[in-house]
């Protein structure tokens, strides 16, 4: 049993909740919910490197033993004391982040999104919820957004971490290695209206924070910016929300 808050998983469970560069170079992040562990456990055992716990029901104990997974006993209270959530369930795993190629990813996906820009870590989570939940094939990240493996992105995923691919690179890289594509922008001051723009695939889906799209020269190439119509009054919706309206239409509009 851990019964020091210097113990050194201890310690590096702080270190991955507190710092980018940490999960970066480490390649790891945390869960902090028994249900989202439950779930990355039953299907991505070999990905979670321990679990730390303060109190397990024989039920629970089971479950995570039959998958291999290493457990951890932390004095109670200590979990409390690191962890990113105020009320915490005593339950904390580190996981390995799931290795991918981006260039093959955006070479063979049907629908990118490309993420320009976003700050909050909980808008950042739930764009690739959505993301995954309407079968987008790649989600490539600008270089100036927040790291998707910060907690409260982890915590807005729900869950979808390993549903769809994500990683970092520039608007270069994805016009470089997604050739042959349609290329729409999400514009609070876009052209065309969404209702009335015919999407064609395979496809790549730019989507920034309020203020817009940074990344794009809209000049520099063919593509199609757009906006969702809003009652009169109201200009802009949280990125979250306008993402997950465009997914759901595209979905429902276009067979790739």
């Amino acid at each position: 049993m851990i019964t020091s808050s210097t113990n050194s998983k201890l310690t590096t469970v702080r270190k991955l909740l507190s710092h980018s560069k940490y999960r970066k170079q480490d390649k790891k992040f945390v869960l902090e919910t028994m249900t989202v562990i439950r779930e990355t456990a039953q299907r991505y055992a070999p990905l979670v490197d321990y679990i730390l716990y303060e109190t397990l029901s024989d039920k629970d104990r089971d479950f995570f033993l039959s998958l291999d997974c290493q457990l951890i006993q932390v004095e109670k209270g200590l979990l409390s004391k690191i962890g990113a959530i105020k009320s915490h369930p005593g339950i904390i795993a580190v996981v390995s982040q799931k290795p991918i190629d981006i260039e093959a990813c955006l070479a063979a996906s049907n629908v990118t999104v490309f993420i320009d820009g976003i700050k909050n870590p909980v808008n950042m989570g739930a764009v690739i919820r959505s993301c995954a939940a309407f079968s987008v094939d790649m989600v490539a990240i600008s270089p100036g957004s927040v790291d998707p493996y910060h907690p409260d992105c982890i915590r807005g995923m729900a869950g979808s971490f390993f549903e769809v691919p994500f990683g970092f690179c520039d608007f270069s890289f994805v016009k470089k290695h997604c050739l042959d594509r349609f290329y729409y922008v999400l514009d609070a001051n876009g052209e065309q209206q969404m209702p009335n723009v015919c999407f064609e695939g395979p496809m790549v889906v730019v989507v920034g924070a309020e203020m817009g799209v940074s990344c794009v020269d809209k000049d520099s190439f063919s593509m199609t910016s757009f906006k969702i119509p809003m009652a009169k009054g109201v200009d802009s919706l949280n990125v979250a929300v306008s993402t997950g309206i465009v997914l759901h239409h595209i979905a429902h509009q276009v067979t790739i």
